[in-house]
């Protein structure tokens, strides 16, 4: 086992050494009492039942069964507390991934499969609960042995000797098993993780894969990746049973040799009957915990390499994340400001190159373009999901960058492109960013995104509850949805990144009413497809090619930029034409 991480596994049990200790003081008792229980046999035979003293029978047996029974005490004790400690070192190693994860960048998550991330998450740990629960049994284990051997060695030196001799062959045994079985339990978590990813995704993605046909295909990617997971699998048996059954040829061998040379000492009288009956108990109850070598270096392989990929995870330092001395931001009129801004994803392109765009307090702007130019990438950077190459964001006069990300995205409000939402009520996705909202305050922000209408038709009405993602409703009402939520954090700036691309021109026109009453007194930034969103905001700001190439109002845009004309009538349909020549000539 690599030590190091050895180590590190051990010490995700620190926090219950209490517990430890306990565990450890009842495994010590069984492996004390283990070893005496053959002495007592001997004693029976020799001292009682050859010579016919029936008092000393009697006694020694009563002292046998009150040792079994603080036995029995401290084999409760061990298994009691070695449970407690692996359900507790599993349920701190889910929360810390879980917290490490929330905290992880968007970055992060766009490199990392979620199936990697939830296989981290369920058979690693469930395979270091494992190895923890085992703990206190090694331990009882490695003393029952090293016990027997020496009670061996004082009444029966010789006899003891031939078992030993089998030591270095377990020993160097062991050593190649631990060396083969790592890599073949690393491999095979690591397909676990791809084979989740692939599932997650098959059955996120359900309706696309019936949509389009491809149930064969994703089955066959499946059967890929479950016979990777399954060859990974089969190594791991196939080594199993190569070795295993040496672990226990081994102390079969050791008895049979002390049957043959301990019967012939037995037979010229130079061993008492209960000395022979006590060697072989001995024998035979080293051969269990002999035999569980294999089986508990397994346990202890695959849990290292669990902790290891989990501490990949944990590890993993947050791309984006609070800066040494940052404070929280003080919004006051929440006047946003992108000063000579650029920006690159790793694997492409300039996306941003040289914005500058002033939003006054209270005031709204309008990000168009065709698809690729940036407007996304703009409005990630003002929560701080990704930061700039080069350049300034500030939210009055104060750089983003430099403040608390808690504080920052407290003031901020976003309705995405793509809705999600939680298996939950309606209700309590409202009010996912405002968990105490009452539920006058819900209702009121679904009015304002004129979603009110729709839930009240529901069966359960606000305490319907969606499936997951929400896909039991339609995108126009997931969209309302998610900006009622948006909404009910009543922030101080609103982003509503193509907001209502979901939505039909006339849920649109519905939602357009709410927007406006949600966007007085904020500061308001709108990534829009169609002439009627953008018409909304104060100004428009053209973009092209990671640059701002125009600004003014939608009117004078509409009436004097062609680019600006075609970009927006490019993803609307005929009706929505005809309502923004209406727009041209207002």
């Amino acid at each position: 086992m690599r030590w190091k991480q050895y180590k590190r596994l051990l010490g995700d049990a620190r926090p219950y050494l209490g517990k430890l200790a306990l565990a450890l003081v009842g495994a010590v008792i069984v492996a004390v009492i283990v070893p005496i229980v053959p002495l007592f046999v001997r004693a029976v035979i020799d001292k009682g039942i050859t010579p016919r003293h029936y008092k000393v029978v009697t006694e020694l047996v009563l002292a046998m069964i009150g040792i079994s029974v603080i036995k029995a005490i401290g084999f409760g004790t061990r298994r009691q507390m070695a449970g407690e400690i692996s359900i507790g070192v599993e349920g701190d190693l889910r929360q810390k991934i879980y917290n490490h994860v929330q905290a992880l960048d968007a970055g992060y998550h766009e490199r990392v499969s979620t199936g990697q991330i939830m296989s981290r998450a369920t058979s690693d740990i469930n395979a270091i609960r494992q190895y923890m629960m085992s703990l206190g049994w090694s331990v009882t284990l490695v003393l029952q042995v090293v016990a027997m051997f020496a009670i061996m060695f004082i009444i029966a030196p010789q006899l003891a000797l031939i078992f030993l001799i089998a030591a270095p062959f377990v020993g160097y045994y062991t050593y190649r098993f631990a060396d083969r079985f790592d890599p073949v339990v690393w491999r095979m978590q690591q397909n676990l993780g791809e084979f989740a990813a692939v599932v997650e995704e098959t059955v996120v993605g359900i309706r696309i894969v019936k949509a389009f046909g491809r149930e064969k295909d994703q089955v066959r990617k499946l059967t890929k990746d479950a016979d990777a997971v399954y060859d990974a699998a089969m190594e791991s048996i196939n080594l199993r049973a190569r070795f295993v059954p040496f672990f226990n040829l081994v102390p079969t061998l050791g008895l049979a040799a002390v049957l043959w040379v301990g019967g012939n000492m037995a037979i010229h009288g130079r061993l008492t009957a209960g000395t022979i009956v006590a060697l072989f108990q001995y024998l035979f109850l080293m051969i269990q915990p002999l035999r569980s070598i294999g089986m508990i270096i397994a346990w202890g392989q695959r849990a290292v390499t669990a902790s290891t990929r989990i501490y990949e995870i944990l590890e993993t330092e947050p791309g984006i994340a609070d800066h040494d001395g940052a404070n929280k931001i003080d919004v006051t009129g929440a006047g946003v400001h992108f000063e000579d801004v650029h920006f690159a994803y790793p694997d492409g392109g300039p996306v941003l190159d040289g914005v500058t765009l002033d939003v006054p307090a209270g005031s709204s702007v309008a990000l168009v373009g065709q698809t690729g130019c940036g407007k996304s990438t703009l409005m990630r950077l003002l929560p701080r999901f990704i930061e700039p190459a080069r350049g300034t964001v500030t939210i009055d006069g104060q750089n983003v960058s430099n403040v608390t990300l808690r504080s920052l995205r407290a003031q901020i409000g976003i309705v995405f492109e793509d809705t999600l939402l939680f298996s939950d009520t309606i209700a309590q996705n409202i009010a996912f960013g405002r968990p105490d909202a009452s539920v006058e305050e819900i209702v009121r922000a679904a009015a304002i995104a004129q979603a009110h209408e729709f839930i009240e038709e529901l069966p359960e009405g606000y305490d319907t509850v969606v499936g997951e993602h929400g896909y039991t409703l339609s995108g126009g009402q997931r969209q309302r949805i998610a900006i009622a939520r948006a909404i009910l954090l009543n922030p101080r700036i609103l982003i509503l990144d193509d907001a209502t691309s979901n939505v039909d021109a006339r849920v649109e026109a519905a939602i357009r009413k709410g927007l406006v009453q949600a966007m007085k007194g904020r500061t308001t930034i709108i990534v829009a497809r169609r002439p009627q969103t953008a018409a909304l905001a104060d100004h428009v700001a053209l973009m092209d090619h990671g640059r701002i190439v125009d600004f003014g109002t939608h009117a004078d845009l509409w009436r004097e930029n062609t680019a600006y004309r075609e970009t927006l009538l490019s993803s609307v349909g005929v009706d929505e034409i005809k309502a923004a020549q209406e727009v041209e000539r207002v």
